[in-house]
């Protein structure tokens, strides 16, 4: 049996997407037919492919994954564009929140870096994150003498 760990490190980050999203690539989907105006994506498998492109590309380019960037890079108007989608059917919600997972992933692995302020903003802003910062300030008294002990009814 092959060491996954081996895998993943020589692994592209084409691939890596690819198997996120793999469940979304190898089920059949067919196209709407009937009334109403076209989707942009007909299918997952379409916004799959899209995300792939998108996460790949941000990756190679060492850009930070963004859902607006996301949103832009589909050539959609909105971020309620991108969320609409989520009520077409159970498998377009699944990459919707998917896509939205991987996005607030990374955002997480940067606050265990330098650049965790942007990360902060786009977790409290994006994903309401609370984040609760307390300061904790405490008082000692501390008695220091010096000389021999005496007691006070000695003196």
């Amino acid at each position: 049996m092959e060491d996954q760990t081996t895998n993943i490190v020589d692994a592209t980050w084409r691939e890596i997407y690819t198997s996120v999203f793999e469940d979304f690539l190898l089920k059949e989907y067919t196209k709407r037919e009937g009334a109403g105006q076209p989707r942009f994506y007909e299918t997952p498998r379409d916004l799959a492919l899209e995300a792939i492109e998108y996460f790949t590309y941000a990756k190679e380019h060492l850009e930070p994954l963004r859902i607006t960037a996301f949103i832009l890079h589909c050539k959609l108007n909105t971020r309620q564009g991108l969320l609409n989608y989520k009520s077409v059917s159970p498998d377009f919600k699944n990459i919707v929140e998917r896509i939205q997972l991987l996005v607030e992933d990374f955002n997480v692995r940067e606050l265990y870096t330098a650049n965790q302020n942007g990360a902060k903003f786009v977790l409290q802003c994006g994903f309401n994150w609370v984040i609760e910062e307390k300061q904790v300030i405490e008082n000692h008294t501390v008695r220091v003498g010096f000389g021999a002990n005496k007691k006070e009814d000695e003196v």
